[in-house]
C-alpha cells in the first residue's frame, strides 16, 4: 500500500480525481456515492479482469475487501470513507508535504494509506480514531464537508462546540479559523441568527454564578413555546418547554407542557426535583403560573395534612424565589440566552416538520444533552500533543458520564480503584477518589471558566454584532 500510495502521488499535477468532491457539500453523501460507485464496479467489472488487475485494484479501491452482498454495508461505506480521503490527499501534495515534514505534528502512514497523528493516548481508554486521529488537509473541500457534517450533528452548534466534535476522529491545522470561516457561511445559522445589534452595558455577575455551588443549587426558570406538535389523531396541538438552567456550572434540564397551567408547571417541577434534587434559590419572570406555582409551593403545601400525592414535591421551606423586574428580561438574560440555544437546535434539527409528542421528547432530550456537552472554557488549539483541553456542563454534573459520541477531555483523573470485598476503609478511599476527580473539573472552572468570562466581556465590549459563533 505505501508503494502504491507513493506512485500515485509522485505527480500531483498530473492527478485528476474521479471523486466528485465540487458536485456536492454533503460528506454522508459524497461517501455514498462513492461506495455505490464500488459496488458497482466490484460486481460488474471486478469478475471479469485478469488477477494482475484485481490484484492492482484490490491495491488502489480495495474491491476485494468490499461486502459480498448487494446492498451497503457499514464496511463498504470505511472503505470508501478511505478512499476519498487517499484522493482529497493526491489533489494537495503539496501542502500534504509540509504537513508531513512537520515535526510538531508526528503523523505516520497506516497500512491503508492514510495520515494519522501519533499521540500519547495508546493506553487510553479512547476509540482508535481519538487515539490516532485522521490528518485532513484544511482549505479542501472535503475538510469543508466534514465540519459542515459535524456542525449539523451538533444541531449546528458554535464554533467551539463543533471544534471539539471534528477532534474526536480527525486532526486539522488551523481547524478554530477554518470552522469559524465556514460556520460563517452556513445558511441555517444565518436564517435563525437575528440582525447585528450592539451589546448593552453588562453589569457585575452575582455571586451565586461565580461561586462554587452543587449541581442546580441555585437555578433559573423559563418557559418558551408554544411549539405545534401531532396528536394520536393527526391534530395539531400545542405545548411548551419548561427549562431549568443551573447558574454556576451552566447545565441545562428540559421538561414538556402540555399547557400553561400551574399544576403542569408543578408536575414539570416535580419531575425536576425527583431528578435534580431541590433548589436553594429559583429566579424566574414574573409570569402568573411561576408566582402562583411559587405561591403553593412555599406557603400552602407546608399548610397541608400528610397527602401522599403531595409528599413528592414538598421542599425545603427555606426555599428563595426571586422574580425579575417586570419587563425586564435581560436581568434573566442566564437563562434566556439557553432558551435561545434550544429553540436554534429545535429548528434547526427538526425544520418544517411537526412531531409527535414521543419523537418531540426524544428530540428534546438529545438537545439537552447536547447543550450538556458544549465546551464552556476555550478549546486548546495546540496540535502538538493531540490532546483536547475542554470543560463541558457534563463533567460537573457526572465526572465520568458519556451520554454523546463526541466527548473526550484530557483531565489527568485519578483512576477508580474497585475492590472485590468491600471494607469501610476501601469504600471510603473510592469515595475520596470520586472527589479528587470531581475537585479536577472544579478547579478548571475555577481557573479557565471564569478567566473566560472576563474575556468574553472584554470582547462584547469592542463588538458591535451579533455572531454565529453561539
Amino acid at each position: 500500500m505505501n508503494n502504491e500510495h507513493k506512485a500515485l502521488t509522485a505527480s500531483e499535477e498530473s492527478f485528476e480525481s474521479v471523486i466528485p468532491f465540487t458536485y456536492t457539500n454533503d460528506y454522508d453523501k459524497l461517501i455514498r456515492i462513492t461506495a455505490i460507485v464500488l459496488k458497482f464496479i466490484r460486481f460488474k467489472v471486478y469478475c471479469k479482469v485478469s488477477n494482475q488487475t484485481k490484484e492492482r485494484l484490490n491495491r488502489t479501491l480495495e474491491l476485494g475487501r468490499l461486502n459480498q452482498c448487494q446492498r451497503i454495508v457499514a464496511e463498504d461505506y470505511e472503505i470508501a470513507e478511505r478512499l476519498v480521503i487517499r484522493h482529497h490527499y493526491y489533489k494537495a501534495q503539496n501542502v500534504l508535504n509540509r504537513y508531513v515534514n512537520d515535526r510538531n505534528l508526528k503523523l505516520i502512514l497506516d497500512e491503508k494509506g492514510i495520515y494519522r497523528e501519533a499521540t500519547r493516548m495508546k493506553n487510553s481508554s479512547l476509540s482508535s480514531n481519538a487515539k490516532n486521529p485522521i490528518l485532513l488537509l484544511p482549505n479542501q473541500a472535503l475538510t469543508q464537508m466534514v465540519i459542515m457534517k459535524y456542525h449539523r450533528k451538533t444541531f449546528h452548534a458554535g464554533t467551539a462546540h463543533t471544534v471539539v466534535a471534528v477532534r474526536e476522529k480527525y486532526l486539522v491545522p488551523n481547524l478554530r479559523q477554518l470552522t469559524k470561516s465556514i460556520l460563517k457561511q452556513c445558511v441555517v445559522c444565518r436564517r435563525v441568527q437575528g440582525q447585528a445589534y450592539r451589546y448593552p452595558f453588562v453589569p457585575d455577575l452575582p455571586s451565586e454564578r461565580v461561586t462554587r455551588n452543587r449541581p442546580f443549587q441555585n437555578i433559573g426558570l423559563d418557559y418558551f413555546g408554544p411549539l405545534i406538535i401531532r396528536s394520536e389523531r393527526n391534530d395539531k396541538k400545542k405545548i411548551w418547554v419548561c427549562l431549568f438552567t443551573c447558574m454556576v456550572t451552566r447545565a441545562v434540564h428540559l421538561e414538556t407542557v402540555l399547557d400553561n397551567s400551574t399544576i403542569e408547571f408543578l408536575s414539570a417541577f416535580r419531575r425536576f426535583i425527583a431528578r435534580r434534587g431541590a433548589p436553594d434559590l429559583v429566579i424566574s419572570d414574573n409570569a402568573p403560573t411561576f408566582k402562583l406555582g411559587s405561591e403553593v409551593l412555599q406557603n400552602e403545601l407546608p399548610k397541608q395534612e400528610r397527602n401522599p400525592n403531595l409528599d413528592s414535591i414538598r421542599i425545603r421551606e427555606n426555599i428563595k424565589w426571586k422574580f425579575i423586574t417586570p419587563f425586564s428580561p435581560w436581568q434573566g438574560g442566564f437563562y434566556e440566552r439557553l432558551v435561545g440555544s434550544v429553540k436554534n437546535a429545535l429548528k434547526k434539527a427538526t425544520g418544517k416538520a411537526i412531531l409527535t409528542l414521543r419523537n418531540f421528547e426524544t428530540v428534546l432530550t438529545e438537545v439537552e444533552a447536547v447543550l450538556n456537552t458544549r465546551p464552556l472554557t476555550p478549546v486548546n488549539d495546540s496540535l502538538i500533543d493531540g490532546t483536547i483541553k475542554v470543560l463541558r456542563p457534563v463533567d460537573l454534573l457526572n465526572p465520568f458520564s458519556n451520554i454523546h459520541p463526541f466527548t473526550g477531555t484530557d483531565v489527568q483523573r485519578t483512576p477508580l480503584i474497585f475492590y472485590s470485598s468491600e471494607t469501610k476503609e476501601s469504600i471510603t478511599h473510592w469515595f475520596h477518589s470520586i472527589n479528587e476527580n470531581l475537585n479536577e473539573f472544579w478547579n478548571i472552572w475555577h481557573k479557565d471558566y471564569l478567566q473566560a468570562l472576563i474575556e468574553k466581556f472584554q470582547r462584547m465590549q469592542q463588538s458591535r454584532h451579533g455572531s454565529v459563533d453561539t
